[in-house]
């Protein structure tokens, strides 16, 4: 079944069908061109489709799939997280502006009531202080007065103002914090105040007026601020919120589809999944009724959904490059065996025809043309090795170390190409399988069993678990000496040929010691990250 269920996926993908179909329309209509062209390709395809079904180690590739579904499932969910992270941050924005918008508008009809009952204080002041005038119009025989009663209205009136003034000033507190401008009346008030109780009326006035001209200033300002908040808050906003939401609730529903392929080992990362999706609809429905408040609850439930789900994925992830380590260490160790000994065949090959390259023979020049082929044949087993080694993240340094020798092969394979079987090809071929010997060497030390197990264990627990820990770690920093030593030749060399004059550095020569450089950050990052993780086993 499971070598149906592969051989079926491989031939949806490659189209195997529809291609038929095109090469039977193709010779219908007499197009043999065409048709032979879509033939062969469709003969290499079903070859490849015949080798996955009778393939002895199916099992194995299946694991290997299903590794690679999950870590692009991985890749993918966290996409979402940092989408639904940014998302949320927006409506978190919204949410503040919201809460702005409505202490705003709570202060508004407060502010407004303290303008009119200033502009009341500000009237009864420029009455008080008209008695002059209407002194003199009595003078001039256009007004009639009676002293007596200006003497007990002007009193009272005053006091009356006073108390206005007062109950504005006592009202004008609580507003104090949220404007400079409003504490500045309230000065203007207490100046006012002092004044009135003094009889001056005439000396409050400009106090008065100057507090009401700073609380309009403020009403102002806060109009200005509720339209601009308003217009923030359209339902452009929302509505785009609610677009943003809906795209990554369809992007949590294809992953949580995908997870489908993975079964059991899937199926609690799936339902945390499907736990998001309920929460980012909600979310949408609260977009669409202008509560951001309660979308960034939802989004929060959200988040936590997706971020448990890559937990459960990540732990799975885990499973199953355990179970698939000794495999992994079984293939790599036959890889490498296989490319030592193809070095040693090609180096002893090129010993033998190292003097007759000399006399120029065409069939000599032409064997060592065909040692290129032989060595990058060996070269293509090793990009194999890093490959699987890099998907199943077995050893931190082996990549690096796998790709330092394929890239010394590829120098030795392109100088075997234009038929170069000199001495120093020879003693880099011969530095090859040092280094080919020395990761055999390393790699045997390499242990089966992933730390995930050990950390089960209490720390510095049993014999056993501290000899695994340690010959990791001689196994990783053998490595990683390797690497170090390999760039140390190679730059000793490099620098041996480099001119006095750095302008007269050969091309060749810079993108040497350009991938020197590179090399030596590979170094670095390598060991950085055995550092790093494994930290808890150097301090034990």
């Amino acid at each position: 079944a499971s070598r149906l269920l592969i051989g079926l996926k491989y031939a949806r993908e490659e189209l195997i069908q529809l291609q038929m179909k095109e090469i039977q329309s193709a010779l219908t209509s007499s197009n043999y061109h065409d048709a032979i062209v879509e033939q062969k390709q469709l003969l290499a395809k079903l070859q490849r489709l015949e080798q996955l079904l009778l393939s002895p180690d199916l099992d194995f590739q299946l694991q290997l799939e299903r590794l690679r579904l999950m870590k692009e499932l991985l890749k993918r969910l966290d996409a979402a997280i940092r989408e639904e992270e940014r998302e949320k941050a927006q409506t978190e924005q919204t949410v503040a502006l919201e809460k702005r918008l409505k202490d705003l508008q709570e202060r508004l009809p407060s502010l407004r009531e303290l303008i009119n009952r200033q502009a009341a204080n500000v009237k009864a002041g420029e009455q008080l202080s008209a008695p002059a005038d209407a002194e003199k119009a009595s003078n001039d025989g256009s007004a009639t007065q009676n002293p007596a009663n200006d003497e007990v209205s002007r009193p009272t009136a005053i006091e009356s103002l006073t108390n206005e003034q007062q109950t504005t000033r006592q009202r004008t507190e609580p507003l104090e914090s949220f404007a400079e401008p409003i504490a500045t009346a309230g000065s203007q008030m207490d100046k006012a105040i002092d004044s009135l109780k003094k009889s001056q009326s005439e000396a409050a006035l400009p106090h008065q007026t100057s507090a009401l001209d700073s609380l309009k200033s403020v009403l102002k300002s806060w109009e200005d601020d509720e339209k601009k908040l308003e217009a923030a808050l359209a339902d452009e906003k929302f509505a785009a919120l609610r677009r943003d939401q809906a795209k990554n609730r369809k992007t949590t529903e294809g992953i949580s589809e995908n997870a489908v392929q993975l079964g059991d080992s899937g199926s609690n990362a799936r339902s945390e999944l499907i736990r998001a999706i309920g929460s980012m609809s909600n979310a949408e429905s609260s977009f669409g009724g202008r509560n951001a408040s309660a979308a960034d609850t939802s989004q929060d439930e959200a988040l936590a959904s997706l971020k448990y789900a890559r937990e459960l994925l990540s732990a799975e992830v885990e499973k199953l490059q355990n179970r698939l380590r000794s495999e992994v260490k079984k293939r790599s160790l036959e890889g490498i065996v296989e490319m030592l000994e193809g070095q040693i065949a090609i180096r002893e090959s090129t010993e033998r025809l190292e003097p007759k390259v000399k006399h120029g023979a065409r069939a000599v020049l032409t064997s060592v043309v065909a040692l290129s082929t032989a060595e990058g044949k060996l070269i293509t087993i090793g990009e194999a090795i890093t490959t699987l080694v890099e998907e199943t993240e077995f050893g931190i340094a082996l990549p690096a170390v796998l790709k330092s020798v394929t890239d010394a092969m590829s120098e030795v394979k392109d100088r075997l190409a234009v038929a170069d079987a000199s001495q120093e090809v020879i003693e880099a071929e011969k530095q090859i399988e040092v280094d080919l010997q020395e990761l055999l060497e390393a790699m045997k030390q390499l242990p089966s069993q992933k730390d995930s197990d050990d950390k089960k264990a209490p720390k510095g627990g049993g014999a056993e678990r501290r000899l695994r820990q340690l010959n990791k770690l001689i196994a990783e920093l053998r490595m990683v000496r390797m690497l170090q030593v390999r760039v140390n030749r190679d730059t000793k060399d490099a620098d041996g040929k480099r001119p006095a004059e750095i302008s007269d550095l050969p091309g060749v020569l810079r993108k040497r010691i350009e991938a020197l450089h590179d090399r030596q950050e590979d170094v670095h990052d390598v060991t950085e990250q055995i550092s790093v993780d494994r930290a808890d086993e150097l301090l034990q």
